[in-house]
């Protein structure tokens, strides 16, 4: 059996696949629901169907698909999210986004939150299930996106409201206490130097337009008018849009208070604008 892992792991390897023997004990236990320890013991009956599948797995990862769409499903603040191609598959430094806002507003909070750009719905998700008082929206352009939200939101029973519409287009004025977003924010520019697991994400959920933050823009200023007064506003950005977002939020947004947060590689990742 160890022979058999260490000949798809060196597969993966030859394919750029850096923690190739990790991904091959992480995808039996995650497809087959065997827990990691017994997988990496060794500890479980190695079948025809698990051989066909790391077959099928390694070939799938050497033409870049990510991990999660192989498996069906990825981890966010601590819960399962089903992803597919029609999602982009949440990222760990999302997180700060959920986190800030955990400790910023109180556990009972009740107003109302729209998570913009939804993707999988593990943003809205998560804030619906840690608010339990608090009233959450989720909107994504994507029809595909919506749905994925949707069983996401089943699976976990989260209250949560999904609406079809391009950015915060269908929406009134102060409608939200706080809206969220993690939208597209990479150039064009940049597609020649993404890794190409990057490029089998869906691109309408990458790219921003031509350097990235075009749509930021936009976004931001439809949220200045969709949130309430003394409302927030916070949205993940590129590792390197800090100073044109800053310039554009200073000199074209009205009466707006900036201010940005480090990921855990000391890049500027997340804006935060409150009373909006």
């Amino acid at each position: 059996m160890k022979k058999n892992f260490l000949k798809y792991a060196e597969i993966l390897k030859k394919n750029g696949i850096k923690k190739s023997l990790s991904e091959i004990q992480r995808f039996v236990s995650d497809y087959f629901d065997i827990p990691l320890p017994k997988v990496i013991a060794f500890d479980f009956d190695f079948s025809e169907k698990m051989e066909k599948k790391l077959q099928e797995f390694c070939l799938k990862r050497g033409e870049g698909i990510p991990f999660s769409y192989l498996t069906g499903f990825a981890y966010f603040y601590g819960r399962k999210f089903f992803v597919d191609e029609s999602v982009l598959v949440p990222r760990p430094e999302t997180e700060h986004i959920v986190e800030f806002v955990l400790k910023k507003l109180p556990w009972d909070f009740k107003g109302r939150i729209l998570d913009c750009c939804t993707g999988s719905g593990n943003i809205a998700i998560t804030f619906a299930k840690e608010l339990k008082n608090a009233e959450v929206f989720a909107s994504d352009i994507s029809k595909n996106a919506v749905k994925v939200a949707k069983r996401n939101s089943l699976y976990h029973n989260a209250d949560v409201s999904f609406i079809l519409c391009d950015k915060l287009d269908c929406f009134k004025p102060r409608s939200f206490d706080l809206i969220v977003a993690n939208p597209p924010y990479i150039g064009f520019l940049e597609k020649d130097f993404l890794e190409k697991e990057v490029l089998n994400e869906p691109h309408i959920a990458l790219f921003g337009g031509e350097k990235g933050y075009e749509f930021l823009e936009d976004f931001l200023r439809q949220a200045i008018l969709c949130v309430k007064e003394k409302g927030l506003i916070i949205f993940e950005m590129g590792y390197n849009q800090i100073d044109d977002v800053r310039f554009f939020a200073n000199n074209v947004l009205e009466n707006v208070k900036i201010r940005f947060l480090k990921d855990l590689n000391g890049y500027f990742r997340v804006g935060v604008i409150e009373n909006a």
